[in-house]
């Protein structure tokens, strides 16, 4: 999947700082299962592997505006998964 700036965005330091990091991360966090692969990175593209399922904030927050749908077990699962991402950083 290619992640780009949109082009309502200006082309700023800021931008291309938040990018860089995006990919460095990305890079040294290969090993992980929980992190998507990066293949490639020029400027503000980024090029990766395609990760299913959403956003986490699409999981927690649903775009209705409603109340997230997770049971108790789905959260617990949610936050597992999320802390042994972190803990591979």
């Amino acid at each position: 999947v290619m992640k780009t700036l949109r082009y309502i965005h200006e082309y700023t330091s800021r931008n291309y700082d938040r990018h860089r990091r995006d990919a460095v991360v990305m890079d040294q966090l290969t090993s992980s299962e929980h992190i998507a692969d990066i293949y490639s990175h020029c400027g503000n593209s980024i090029f990766s592997e395609f990760a299913t399922g959403g956003t986490i904030s699409d999981v927690i927050w649903p775009l209705n505006g409603g109340n997230s749908t997770l049971s108790s077990f789905e959260k617990l699962q949610l936050s597992l998964k999320i802390a042994q991402a972190v803990r591979d950083v």
